[in-house]
């Protein structure tokens, strides 16, 4: 394996019961830069190695390269055929597949042919819900490739730093995950990582967002990133958001505010997290939470990480939960104590019939704030797993909760 090559050993063991299957197109989804390419490469050399096969039996297309974007549709379907046709087994790897109109009844057709194995990456999640559904009903199984996690951040920079793992928390708090930055961290410039995000933000941006949505308003639509980025965490409605662009001076439609933060979600900038009651666990529709899939671009946009840490320290958690596989949501319960007040679960967490409940703070620096925390999860009547996660040195658990250290628990084993 190349040296600068993470194993990502989490995520291709999701994929890895697939890689044989040629009625299943594998689609690989996430933001730009979080190492889509690179799985690729990593998920080539694990069949290589297990098949024991030569590089002629994979085929890898990258869709931003010009010359095989100017091809017509037909020719490229020809040229994967024929290379599907000449080698058994075969697997066929198309990279940033949405730059290429019709891209789906081209897939589709390979995958009827059941000769190939076919995996495919693209950086808006339009691909899953629209273009790919209508063609490939229930045809595909798909993969969100986050950012690296902090294990993996770790993992990278084994041997190459003599910092010690708090040392390097601080670190990623601040630059976040990016795969490209994570390698040899601590050997570049502050400055050097922050423009190489901009740039990375404003390619998003412009790339993903503005051209394929044809926005034109773009200042108005920075503002409403802007503060979805501030406001990581919090509680955010279009209402609330209104009030806010009114106190700037603009006063944008319900809709456009709505389309606006669908188009920062399908391009993978934000997850979008729901609010639910305790009474037959109800979505409440009106208010959200974004958490960012790359914490790194909030401080690379002049918002500082460090001084709104608990604001990150959540974000942080809520993707490693994504990241994990469970499907997270907001909880609003009623207080044990006191029925009539509302108490707010961080993050409940449910994967394969199981749930998980979680606290996250920064310290639980007085008795007010321990309160909060463990007093949320002991008013939920259930059995299932709770758990406090911070940063304090000295760890509390109480009355069948946990409490852990949150970045031994990021560094653990899913």
């Amino acid at each position: 394996m190349n040296e600068l090559l993470v194993p990502r050993s989490d995520l291709l063991g999701k994929i890895k019961p697939f890689y044989n299957d040629l009625d299943l197109v594998k689609v690989l989804t996430g933001m730009r830069r979080t190492g889509k390419s690179t799985l690729f490469e990593l998920i080539k050399e694990d069949i290589s190695n297990s098949l024991h096969l030569k590089d002629n039996h994979f085929l890898s297309i990258n869709f931003e390269d010009i010359r095989w974007r100017s091809l017509p549709l037909e020719e490229i379907h020809e040229k994967i055929l024929h290379f599907a046709q000449q080698q058994t087994p075969s697997f066929v790897f198309l990279d940033e597949v949405q730059n290429v109109d019709r891209w789906e009844i081209m897939v589709n057709s390979l995958r009827q042919h059941a000769i190939a194995s076919i995996f495919i990456t693209g950086s808006n999640s339009k691909l899953l819900s629209g273009e790919l559904a209508t063609h490939l009903s229930g045809r595909y199984v798909s993969f969100e490739v986050f950012p690296f996690s902090f294990k993996e951040f770790v993992l990278c920079n084994k041997g190459n730093s003599d910092l010690s793992i708090n040392e390097i928390f601080n670190t990623y708090l601040t630059v976040g995950g990016m795969p490209a930055w994570a390698h040899g961290f601590s050997k570049r410039p502050f400055e050097a990582w922050q423009q190489y995000l901009s740039d990375l933000f404003d390619t998003i941006f412009v790339k993903d967002i503005i051209s394929r949505r044809q926005i034109r308003d773009v200042e108005l639509f920075k503002k409403v990133l802007r503060y979805l980025f501030d406001q990581t965490g919090h509680p955010i409605s279009i209402a609330s958001l209104t009030r806010y662009l009114k106190s700037e001076g603009r006063a944008p439609s319900k809709e456009t505010l709505a389309n606006f933060i669908e188009a920062a979600c399908e391009a993978f900038i934000f997850e979008k997290m729901n609010f639910e009651t305790e009474e037959g666990k109800r979505m409440l529709a009106f208010n959200h939470k974004f958490y960012i899939n790359d914490h790194g671009l909030r401080q690379a946009l002049f918002l500082s990480n460090q001084i709104n840490i608990d604001q990150i320290l959540e974000n942080i958690v809520a993707i490693e939960l994504r990241r994990r596989g469970w499907k997270v949501s907001i909880g609003r319960i009623a207080s044990a104590q006191k029925p009539s007040k509302e108490l707010e679960v961080d993050f409940i967490a449910r994967k394969n019939n199981q749930t998980l409940y979680v606290q996250v703070a920064y310290l639980l620096a007085n008795k007010e704030t321990e309160e909060r925390e463990f007093g949320a999860l002991l008013s939920i009547p259930d059995n299932f797993p709770k758990v406090v996660l911070s940063l304090d040195p000295i760890l509390r658990p109480q009355k069948g909760i946990e409490h852990q250290d949150l970045r031994q628990w990021l560094l653990s084993e899913w």
